[in-house]
């Protein structure tokens, strides 16, 4: 039997996998727009502090980061 927590923990999972999560905050990174880069760095904190993004997702993060950085 599940409790609410095993199924919050089989939801995060299934979560965790989707790399489709990750692509908006990649692409707003990419427009150079400091306005929407500003909240989405404020959204992926909170994906990195819950765990919620796999270490695939993570080598993306720091990438599109970098690139945010070589644009300033």
């Amino acid at each position: 039997m599940f409790t609410s927590l095993h199924r919050s923990q089989a939801a995060f999972l299934h979560i965790h996998t989707l790399q489709e999560i990750l692509r908006p905050f990649l692409l707003v990174c990419e427009s150079k727009n400091p306005r929407l880069i500003g909240i989405v760095l404020g959204s992926i904190q909170k994906l990195l502090a819950h765990n919620a993004v796999s270490d695939e997702g993570r080598t993306q993060i720091i990438a599109a980061l970098q690139q945010v950085r070589a644009y300033s």
